[in-house]
């Protein structure tokens, strides 16, 4: 199948270019994107190109904030990306987002490794939710949200 442009998915990019509005610096890793063609490969052969992709970003720099997003059939995947991201760097907060999120948030901040979950549409809240841990403000009082109590960062900009 060639002449197939992968296109980023709306909601993560209208919540990307709201952080580049407020002055974040922002670097996507679209698996989606990178496959040149539909999965063919066994699970295991799949599983480990993702951590592949994975850890080679993360090995890349160290963001002050991670998100991640997708549809509830991927929570799998999900799961095995936010496990690699916490492993790798324990410290920084990671933010659930999209569909996966908003079915079912209180299972998620319980099931994944993930600090804040953000339901619905997003692109205001996450606005609201980067300026709070950049200032290491509170979360308390902020809707549309479920997190972790503690959740501290270390170096951000």
């Amino acid at each position: 199948m060639s002449g197939l442009t992968p296109i980023l998915f709306r909601s993560a990019a209208y919540v990307g270019s709201v952080a580049v509005m407020d002055g974040y610096f922002l670097d996507i890793l679209d698996l989606n994107a990178l496959r040149r063609q539909p999965i063919k490969d066994a699970p295991e052969k799949f599983s480990k190109w993702v951590e592949t992709q994975v850890l080679e970003k993360l090995a890349k720099g160290r963001p002050d904030v991670i998100g991640i997003g997708g549809i509830i059939t991927q929570y799998g995947r999900i799961k095995q990306i936010t496990k690699l991201c916490k492993k790798f760097y324990p410290d920084v907060p990671i933010v659930l987002g999209g569909g996966v999120a908003s079915s079912l948030p209180e299972f998620m901040i319980q099931k994944l490794p993930v600090d804040i979950v953000v339901v619905k549409e997003g692109e205001v809240v996450f606005s609201e939710v980067l300026h709070r841990l950049e200032k290491n403000e509170s979360l308390v009082g902020l809707g549309g949200i479920v997190y972790k109590e503690e959740i501290r960062l270390v170096n951000l900009k």
